[in-house]
Order: structure tokens, then sequence, then C-alpha cells
């Protein structure tokens, strides 16, 4: 599979099942730390929308997006809204990355990432940003699994 077909696939296949696991979680669930001192999955929302945002830019090479919000984690502002609405802001976040992905014929090119001693090639950059997704979806998994529920919800 050349480069561009495998992100394409990975890209879509997070367009479907991060808001379906998402989706997944009752208001109450999406709204609440558990425990008190776990992540609020609503944050988590708002933290990969942003963080897919500002990749967007920076592969684009334009004024990055604003960093999320919050210290140490991202924090979703007041107002971000239900679930609904943070499904539709992570659709939109992601969109455009694939819409990159379907353009770009040369995955080779270096992404300046600050902090880094070397800059990442495109298609090693896209891939980080896929694997933050994941990782998020697994906390997803783990708090319907806290919530009683213990179905796939993978889309």
């Amino acid at each position: 599979m050349n480069p561009q077909a495998a992100l394409l696939s990975l890209y879509e296949r997070i367009l479907l099942t991060f808001p379906a696991m998402v989706g997944a979680l009752s208001e109450t669930t999406y709204s609440t730390s558990p425990g008190g001192v776990a992540r609020v999955p609503r944050d988590i929302v708002y933290e990969c929308a942003a963080i897919n945002r500002r990749a967007f830019t920076r592969v684009c090479k334009t004024e990055l997006a604003p960093p999320p919000e919050g210290s140490p984690w991202a924090i979703a502002p007041e107002g971000y809204g239900d679930k609904a609405a943070g499904i539709a802001d992570f659709r939109a976040s992601l969109q455009p990355m694939i819409e990159l992905i379907r353009a770009t014929e040369d995955f080779g090119v270096d992404v300046e990432i600050p902090g880094q001693d070397k800059p990442d090639s495109l298609y090693e950059y896209l891939q980080f940003i896929a694997v933050h997704n994941l990782y998020h979806m697994g906390q997803f998994a783990v708090y319907q699994s806290l919530a009683g529920d213990n179905e796939m919800h993978w889309g």
C-alpha cells in the first residue's frame, strides 16, 4: 500500500470510529471525571480537535492554530457544548487533514516540529497525529467500561 492510501485509510477509519466511541458515552460520562481525578472525556475531545487543527496549520505552513487551553492537560472552554457538539467539532477538525492527504503526492517532505532535533517527514508526522487520536480512543473504551458498558463501539 502506498503512503497516501495507508494514511487515507487510517484517517477515514478514525473519522468513523472516534465519533462512534464518543457517541457511545452517556452525556454524564462525557462530562464527568471518573473518580474525580481522571480527565473528563469532553476535554479529551476538545484536545484532539485542537491538536488536529494545529497539525493541519503546521503542515500547511500557515499561522499555527492556537494550542488547546489548559495546563497541564487541555480543558474544554466554558460552553464547549454537549457530546453532539464535541463530535461535530472533532469531525470538522479531521476533515481538512483527509482532504490534504487526498491532495498530497509527496509524503517525504519535512515538517518542522519545535523541540525536536530533526524534522519529521510529512508521512511520519501524519502518523503521529493519527496515533494521538487513537490513544485517546483507547481512553474512551476505558471510560465506557467504567460506566458499565462492555460493548465494542468501533463504528
